[in-house]
């Protein structure tokens, strides 16, 4: 489908790999696109969290070993406006604030 926003990630840790980039999903809505790209970023926060992390610390773990999302807006739409860089940084602050 041509109107569909593509969810893809690549591979922090085998970047530019023959296998780093991985198609994920296929949504109607750029909101619903971008949902599932921070989930793809939360599973590998909750996933890498041993107590006694700092943010920073979870966050450089992202870095190295996490799923860069990101949304492929269908052609002629406006591109999608998310980093997934910047919402594992914010979220790593959020899940340290929260524990």
């Amino acid at each position: 489908m041509s109107g569909d926003y593509l969810v893809f990630w690549d591979d922090n840790f085998h970047y530019i790999g023959p296998d780093s980039r991985v198609f994920s999903s296929r949504h109607g809505t750029a909101d619903a696109a971008i949902a599932a790209a921070k989930q793809i970023v939360d599973e590998y926060l909750e996933s890498a969290w041993q107590a006694g992390m700092s943010a920073a610390d979870l966050y450089s773990s992202y870095e190295a070993f996490g799923e860069d999302s990101f949304v492929v807006a269908p052609k002629g739409a406006p591109p999608v406006d998310f980093s997934a860089w910047d919402y594992a940084q914010e979220r790593s602050k959020q899940m340290l604030a929260e524990d």
